[in-house]
């Protein structure tokens, strides 16, 4: 019986990721403590709490707009629109609790000013500064990987293409690899230059090491050949992935779930579990209040009108059904044809 535990899917999360996270934190305090120092002011305990507030807020928001996922994964400009967004969010929330609790007497305004607007302009650079090195880098040929797609598959296609638009990722794309015959139906790649071979040609570069990574994009269907391959490059040293054609279904806002190892894709998910449900009723709550504050004098025009203009009372109510077909009810002002 197979151990399930040796089929946990372990989840790809790149060393320099943690060396990304440490960096911005890093940059956000040390660009407060400079501040300070240049402009010779005393360090205070309530900057303590504001370098807290701000690293883990930032910290949380990055790992919320999957900021630090795999660099091959995101290009540079979602990766510095993320980050000055996260940091504006930030800032935000810092003036929000000024505005509640009023510290502002307790620390120097200048100085926290010039932080607002010093410490997403060095994110922002130190991001894109890393990503040119790294593109730079790839450029000179060390650490490239050569790459193959087993598989000459629309999905196949849709992976050339984002492969090639990244040049930062250090992989060079050398062809498709398929067994099937090119007769307009069962290949979705037709010019035979872009098939390098078949599968015992793939086998044969991988293990001349021509080849370091294979992603696999063939059907599900075709079960019995991907098991086949992974035998034989069980004992290369290539990389194999494969590519699971999901985007076949009408996934919507699809998120990848994690159940000790094991990954699913959501095809429905409810907004109304967890801590989403918290933040959807905290969102509805805080602007229904602001909306509620705009329109309340219309409202009142309005309610006063009817009033004044026909019999019975001003509100109209009806049962409404909600969630689950939990009775509710539904208030609206009085129209015509309304009773009461």
């Amino acid at each position: 019986m197979v151990d399930q535990k040796s089929r946990m899917v372990r989840p790809h999360d790149a060393k320099i990721n943690a060396f990304s996270r440490l960096i911005d934190a890093g940059i956000i305090g040390c660009t407060l403590v400079a501040l300070v120092s240049v402009l010779k002011l005393s360090w205070v305990p309530l900057y303590n709490w504001l370098l807290l507030i701000s690293i883990v807020l930032f910290s949380f928001l990055s790992e919320s707009s999957s900021n630090y996922k795999s660099w091959r994964g995101i290009s540079i400009r979602a990766e510095v629109t993320a980050v000055g967004s996260n940091w504006l969010a930030v800032v935000l929330v810092l003036i929000l609790v000024d505005m509640v609790f009023h510290p502002s007497d307790l620390y120097n305004r200048e100085m926290v000013f010039y932080w607002f607007v010093l410490t997403p302009i060095e994110l922002i650079s130190w991001h894109s500064i890393f990503r040119m090195m790294l593109r730079l880098f790839r450029d000179t040929g060390m650490r490239v990987q050569s790459v193959a797609i087993y598989g000459a598959t629309e999905l196949g296609a849709s992976l050339e293409a984002r492969i090639t638009s990244m040049p930062w990722s250090g992989y060079n794309f050398i062809g498709y690899f398929d067994d099937r015959k090119t007769n307009g139906t069962r290949r979705y790649i037709s010019d035979s230059d872009r098939i390098k071979g078949d599968s015992k040609e793939l086998i044969k570069q991988a293990k001349e090491g021509s080849i370091d990574t294979i992603f696999i994009t063939l059907p599900l269907a075709a079960e019995k050949r991907i098991k086949q391959l992974l035998n034989e490059l069980a004992d290369t040293t290539v990389s194999a992935y494969m590519m699971l054609d999901l985007f076949s279904f009408d996934l919507l806002s699809a998120s990848w779930l994690d159940i000790q190892g094991m990954p699913a894709i959501s095809v429905f998910e409810s907004l109304h579990t967890g801590l989403d449900k918290f933040a959807k009723r905290t969102l509805d709550l805080v602007v229904g209040s602001l909306i509620l504050l705009l329109i309340a004098i219309p409202m009142i025009v309005i309610a006063l009108a009817i009033k004044l203009t026909s019999k019975g009372p001003v509100i109209f109510r009806q049962q409404r059904y909600g969630m689950g077909g939990e009775p509710t009810s539904g208030c609206r002002f009085k129209s015509v044809g309304s009773s009461g």
